[in-house]
């Protein structure tokens, strides 16, 4: 079983950090790297609302909503008053976007790789886990990176966040499966909340008001946001019979 559970979690990873090198391959345009963070803002709001969410509601209930808006303030804070940098003017679009995208990517993964873990336990399952993982797991990479690029973040550290980041799947699913770590239903479904708090503020506050500033590019980012969205909603369709619950 060991091996089962090494296997999935070396196949998600891998299709994180493949996902996550195609921004790096190329030397896209300024208007090109804003649609794909685009894109990745779909992917981040549909994660939060069709995943996340309702995920953290089956597991505290009317609370989810606190727990989201905790995650969203405290970023907000930490963001705005906190992680202040000096910048000539019109630098700082996306400066501050990367710790944020980074520790809301990670916990976002080890939260799914605890899902992965858990999945275990219902072998019935497994498969169609594994499936809606694996599926999402690319484009989120994919979004990670291209955030981390247009802030200016260089390639050797873009590559070394992104393998930490896809390296807390397996983490969580050993954890979980080993029971190293105790999972409270309850500490979880605020652990999600808290997570989509933070996409929430990353997509809504930070990365949509730049990008649909440009103005010649403006329709073209709208439709690769729509695009990223479109893509989660997919999913969730065609995984609709998997989102079950795990972990309690």
């Amino acid at each position: 079983m060991m091996d089962s559970l090494l296997f999935l979690s070396i196949a998600i990873v891998l299709a994180a950090i493949v996902g996550g090198l195609i921004p790096l391959l190329w030397n896209w345009k300024q208007s090109h790297q804003h649609q794909f963070i685009s894109l990745g803002a779909g992917v981040l709001i549909g994660a939060t609302f069709l995943y996340m969410i309702p995920e953290a509601t089956h597991l505290i209930g009317s609370q989810v909503g606190l727990g989201v808006l905790i995650g969203f303030l405290l970023y907000y804070i930490l963001e705005k008053f906190v992680m202040i940098h000096a910048c000539f003017e019109g630098e700082c679009e996306f400066h501050n976007l990367g710790i944020t995208a980074f520790l809301g990517f990670s916990v976002h993964s080890l939260v799914d790789g605890v899902a992965l873990g858990s999945s275990f336990l219902v072998p019935e399952i497994l498969p169609f886990v594994f499936l809606g993982l694996l599926t999402h797991h690319a484009p989120s990479s994919f979004a990670f990176s291209s955030i981390l690029k247009v802030a200016n973040y260089s390639t050797r550290k873009i590559l070394t966040l992104l393998v930490f980041f896809s390296l807390m799947i397996p983490l969580g699913a050993f954890l979980a499966h080993t029971s190293l770590l105790k999972v409270n239903s309850e500490t979880l479904g605020w652990v999600i909340a808290f997570a989509a708090g933070t996409f929430l503020h990353l997509a809504t506050c930070d990365i949509l008001p730049e990008i649909h500033k440009q103005e010649d590019t403006k329709y073209h980012n709208l439709l690769a946001f729509l695009l990223g969205l479109g893509f989660m909603v997919a999913t969730y369709f065609l995984t609709a019979h998997t989102h079950t619950h795990p972990v309690h």
